[in-house]
């Protein structure tokens, strides 16, 4: 019993000694629209995901992300309230989520320094470009008409999406 105890009292973290069991899904449409929301608000930790909306504008939005992290990985998912900043965080904790979303093609850290781009397995699917650049737009976008065409411009420092064309 003392070998047991002096066994955890070694892990780093003594009290979480095993990893939370989470869905793997498919590559889906799904899957690429979250990575995508992930690629305009959200970031990664080593234990982690979190995306940052604005807690007015976006409530709604923040109920669709939620349910869609619920529905793609059977995990836990909280919504934190930042009252002072209006901001609304959508938080999983799970590194078996946060390895599963890095072999996907998430980058953990400062996704600007590491360039995340649009992953190939996206890119070579048409419905999933399609969903996933609906995540930037929906986080960082707008949409406005002119008298000569429909515009989506997308305000963020975060990256430059590649020019995809659609037949």
């Amino acid at each position: 019993m003392f070998g047991r105890l002096d066994a955890m009292s070694q892990l780093a973290y003594p009290k979480k000694s095993h990893r939370k069991s989470i869905r793997y899904p498919q590559e889906c449409a799904k899957l690429a629209e979250l990575l995508g929301i992930i690629f305009g608000d959200g970031g990664l930790t080593d234990t982690q995901v979190k995306i940052s909306l604005n807690a007015k504008a976006d409530a709604a939005y923040s109920t669709f992300v939620k349910y869609l992290f619920e529905e793609l990985f059977a995990i836990k998912v909280f919504l934190q309230k930042r009252e002072r900043q209006n901001t609304l965080v959508i938080v999983c904790s799970s590194t078996n989520l946060v390895d599963f979303l890095v072999q996907k093609g998430a980058v953990r850290g400062n996704k600007i320094s590491q360039q995340m781009g649009i992953p190939d397995w996206v890119l070579r699917e048409t419905l999933y470009s399609r969903t996933f650049v609906g995540g930037p737009v929906d986080t960082d976008g707008c949409l406005y008409t002119n008298t000569e065409y429909l515009a989506i411009p997308i305000k963020t420092s975060a990256f430059a999406l590649p020019a995809i064309c659609y037949p």
